[in-house]
């Protein structure tokens, strides 16, 4: 649902689920109802997160073996890990954008001998009341580690990983292996479907709904970290906590509080596509865990129907002042179509496009200060423009922005204005590059751009 626009000043209102408590569901209740083969595309149809308890996995023998290092190191990792990421004082890893966050967390090559100790060494540090020297963590694809690793994950009668699977494709497994205290970057995974496993030590999971997207101030499509939050980690650091508050203010509300669930060891949380989340290794011992993970193609491919259409704009014979106007004609146009056939009032429709336009401003590009902002005035055209911009919008334009909107609307609505937003971004730097300057486009470009379309009259 839309955010409002009032008088000068832009308020959003960011609507969240109100449960506070992730539902907890017992393994036998549900094969009951429906056979173990089918007990992950039933609880995957609710498209809300459950815990699941008594499965299977709290026989699989990995839940007693791999909280043994010594074992690990043994019958389980590789000597050598090659997706490590290490700091000496930053806990919260941003993984999406690691090397390139200025957080001083390394991605590295290191034994597993090493890996290990440094884990100790934090366990030692928590149990002496001391802040650790050292944090770090390992992910990697199962078939990375040993052979005998996956024996260590089926119980009796073929309960394996298999269990999760979503559809017709194999589950994507990943490994995770944590120092105490580690924590993952609040983000989301888009179309994937995952049954997060817990092997051994704590999980501490941060969860949001996709409808408080605009509370997590992303980071702009267009951003190597798209899927990440942009709000800082809260730490000791008063003043930086009092800056994170000020910038990314919604995140702050009562009614964007996220729902919390501690994993056990032999616990499975199930958390839906686009679901945010920021994950923490609690506790004083090495977290071990497991990502079942199915994409959801038919949603991704309904999604992509609307990206992989032709930007109906003349490039080659359109001045830039024509061919600026015009893309912004085209995006108001898409979104005022979406939003009708989503039930909005006609007479609405233009705040309502200027209010979409604005949250796409203050949630994605919230450090940029736009040249145009307050400024009532359309983009500069030419009569030659301004002449041509009336029959801009009929015949192909018409028919692409139609089918634009149409893919959208086949989109679950709480996640549509997500990817609407992608695809006004995806509009704005397709504009950007073809004015052909040979510079690089930024998402600050982009911001621009969209800052002058959402004061452009239609």
């Amino acid at each position: 649902m839309l955010r409002a626009a009032l008088s000068t000043t832009i308020v959003f209102i960011v609507f969240v689920s109100a449960t506070k408590r992730v539902p907890e569901e017992q393994w036998n209740d549900l094969i009951s109802n429906g056979g173990s083969s089918n007990f992950a595309r039933i609880v995957s149809a609710r498209r809300v997160p459950v815990l699941l308890k008594g499965s299977p996995v709290e026989r699989w023998p990995a839940v007693a073996k791999w909280r043994n290092t010594s074992y690990l190191l043994s019958n389980v990792l590789p000597r050598n890990l090659t997706h490590t990421f290490r700091s000496n004082d930053v806990q919260e890893f941003s993984y999406l954008n690691v090397g390139n966050d200025g957080s001083g967390v390394r991605l590295q090559q290191i034994a597993s001998r090493v890996f290990l100790e440094d884990v100790r060494r934090v366990a030692e540090h928590i149990d002496n009341g001391t802040r650790p020297d050292i944090y770090t963590m390992y992910s990697a694809p199962l078939h990375h580690l040993s052979r005998s690793a996956m024996h260590d994950l089926s119980a009796e009668q073929g309960n394996n990983p298999d269990i999760f699977r979503v559809s017709s494709d194999t589950p994507e497994l990943t490994s995770w292996f944590g120092s105490p205290g580690v924590t993952t970057a609040l983000h989301c995974d888009m179309f994937q479907h995952n049954f997060f496993v817990q092997l051994s030590g704590f999980k501490r999971f941060q969860i949001w709904p996709p409808t408080a997207h605009a509370a997590m101030y992303l980071h702009s499509s267009l951003h190597r970290a798209a899927r990440q939050s942009r709000v800082l980690p809260e730490g000791d650091d008063e003043e930086k906590n009092a800056l994170s508050q000020r910038t990314f203010p919604l995140f702050y509300e009562p009614n964007a509080a996220a729902t919390e669930v501690l994993l056990s060891p032999g616990d499975v949380l199930y958390l839906p596509p686009h679901w945010f989340h920021r994950v923490s290794a609690t506790g004083h011992n090495l977290s071990v865990s497991l990502s079942c993970w199915t994409e959801e193609r038919g949603e991704r491919a309904r999604v992509e129907s609307a990206s992989n259409q032709p930007v109906p704009f003349d490039v080659e014979t359109w001045s830039t002042a024509t061919l600026m106007t015009n893309a912004a004609s085209y995006i108001r146009f898409v979104v005022r179509r979406v939003l009708l056939n989503d039930g909005a009032d006609a007479a609405e429709a233009t705040s309502r496009v200027d209010a979409f336009l604005a949250l796409v401003l203050h949630s994605r590009h919230t450090h940029v200060q736009c040249s145009c902002a307050g400024n009532d005035e359309p983009l500069p055209s030419s009569a030659k423009g301004a002449k041509e911009n009336e029959t801009f919008l009929i015949g192909r334009t018409l028919r692409v922005a139609e089918a634009v909107v149409s893919s959208f609307m086949a989109v679950r609505s709480e996640i549509r204005e997500i990817h609407l937003m992608d695809y006004v971004e995806s509009v704005a730097r397709y504009v950007l590059l073809s004015k052909d300057t040979g510079a690089e486009i930024a998402p600050d470009d982009v911001a621009e751009f969209l800052c002058q379309a959402a004061t452009r009259q239609s």
